[in-house]
């Protein structure tokens, strides 16, 4: 399975998929007995829940040969599994044109594969403006296309400044976040040196301000109500904190208080829905674990379809939770989280 650290898929990743072949969910599990009416007629209900909710889209916009307007997934490093292009409709996808990315053939882009190049060429084609859309999907007949009538909530900008400065955490030749990382050479004398690397340029990188760069009125422009957020940028130093944190414990090496508080990792927030019976609880646990933007804490569950042969892994953040999944939307991926735990 691919860790969250060495690919940081952002807010939606869905990583695994796991068949479950005749194995019915609901038999021997927590809230079995809840529920009184046939599989099939639960099944409908689950999916109807879910057709119901708003879907939201993150990413890069990038233009396909057919020169469809298309959100693509950044990620820190590694791979991404695309099980269906993600096309904009009209009339918002004419707006995102002149945001679109260099990006070419782009349903994912890994940043550490182009910022470990020598200079100049690291910078080349990097994605730099990242969106939010929300909205309604309709699915292709044969399912390898999904179109998003939707509007835009809201836009990112990734300054130079901040990429320079973030650069130096693949360029050096002993960062486990590289794509051609080489973990043979990953002493402890050598990992303790790459630890003050890290925090260095963890310090760079929080010195940079947020250059905005007009994207507000670019966001305004596009919907009044869509707002400037920093959840990419912002993500990568929270994984940075919880990573220094983690090796610096596993050394045996003290550091100093963190330059931000980061949320807990997405890995431990999937026991928050396993142990949370209802949305609400749910959302009362993470308001006493996460005092910060609701955006920046990413939960790991897992989702499926609705007659229960297969579940996949996916990474969602708090406040897509907060405001589009419903209580029985909620219901149905607990149950296919403690479905995949179990199997585990």
């Amino acid at each position: 399975m691919t860790s969250i650290r060495s690919a940081r898929a952002w807010f939606l990743s869905t990583v695994v998929l796991v068949g479950l072949g005749g194995f019915r969910p609901d038999e021997g599990r927590a809230g079995a007995d809840d529920a009184k009416e046939t599989p099939a007629a639960r099944a409908k209900a689950a999916q109807a829940a879910i057709d119901a909710e708003p879907v939201t889209w993150d990413g890069y916009v990038w233009i396909d040969a057919e020169q469809r307007v298309r959100i693509g997934t950044p990620l820190s490093a590694g791979q991404f599994m695309i099980d269906h292009a993600r096309v904009v409709a009209e009339p918002l996808a004419t707006a995102l044109r002149p945001l679109a990315s260099p990006v070419v053939d782009g349903d994912a882009f890994a940043f550490a594969s182009a910022l470990e190049r020598p200079e100049p060429k690291a910078y080349e084609g990097l994605p730099h403006t990242l969106v939010r859309l929300r909205g309604r999907v309709t699915p292709s007949e044969e399912g390898r296309v999904r179109t998003l009538a939707a509007r835009l909530v809201a836009l990112e900008r990734l300054s130079d400044s901040w990429v320079r400065a973030w650069r130096p955490l693949f360029a050096h030749e002993d960062s486990p976040w590289r794509a051609s990382k080489d973990g043979a050479r990953r002493t402890p004398t050598r990992r303790k040196a790459f630890l003050s690397h890290e925090r260095a340029v963890l310090e760079a990188l929080s010195r940079v301000e947020a250059v905005e760069d007009g994207a507000r009125a670019t966001a305004a422009k596009i919907d009044p109500q869509a707002v400037y957020f920093s959840k990419f940028r912002r993500g990568i130093e929270h994984d940075l904190v919880r990573t220094i944190a983690a090796e610096a414990k596993e050394l045996g090496v003290a550091v100093t208080a963190p330059l931000l508080a980061a949320p807990p990792s997405p890995w431990s927030t999937l026991e928050w829905i396993v142990e949370a019976g209802t949305k609400v609880d749910f959302l009362a646990r993470a308001a006493r674990e996460w005092t910060g933007d609701a955006i920046d804490l990413e939960v790991s569950h897992y989702d499926g379809t609705a007659d229960g042969t297969s579940r996949w892994h996916v990474v969602t953040d708090l406040e897509t939770i907060r405001d589009t999944w419903s209580e029985s939307g909620y219901a149905f991926r607990r149950r296919c989280t403690i479905d995949v735990r179990n199997v585990k």
